[in-house]
């Protein structure tokens, strides 16, 4: 085999590297980063980096609802749940999970509904009382509605003369 010959004026093919061209910051310290560790490092190194990065967003964002929360309201909630699900002694294991935190959540979302009609009340008793109220009338309303005609409801939310 013949070598080929190269002119004077013919300038050298550039040699293809596994690195691509720098064109953004993130692409330079990728450049940086991969020329003093080998490729394993890197890819366990950048697993932690995204494990921790994830952490800690989760611990802000827990943090930050953590703050928003009333804990009175929240414990007058699930002290109404409990004495609500106590009562009922034919449920399975899910079905009290289930009530307790739909009563729960009842009591406290309707929590700061109440105190303008409870006057002289805490948030948190009146949680416990709107979780104790609100799901056992929700049901009754919702029944009366079913087997009630049209004309009985619209007589029945008229106001007296």
């Amino acid at each position: 085999m013949q070598k080929k010959k190269r002119f004077k004026n013919q300038k050298k093919k550039p040699i293809k590297t596994a690195h691509p061209t720098h064109d953004s910051p993130a692409d330079l310290f990728m450049h940086s980063y991969s020329t003093s560790t080998p490729i394993i490092e890197q890819h366990t190194m950048t697993i932690e980096i995204t494990n921790q990065a994830q952490l800690l967003s989760f611990e802000t964002t827990l943090f930050i609802a953590a703050a928003m929360i009333d804990p009175d309201a929240l414990f007058g909630a699930c002290i109404g749940a409990w004495v609500l699900t106590s009562r009922r002694r034919n449920l399975r294991g899910w079905q009290y999970t289930g009530t307790f935190l739909l009563s729960a959540s009842v009591g406290y979302l309707f929590a700061p509904v109440a105190p303008p009609h409870l006057t002289g009340l805490s948030t948190g008793i009146t949680a416990f009382i709107c979780a104790l109220i609100v799901i056992p009338f929700s049901i009754k309303t919702t029944a009366w509605v079913n087997r009630a005609d049209i004309a009985e409801i619209i007589r029945r939310l008229r106001p007296p003369k």
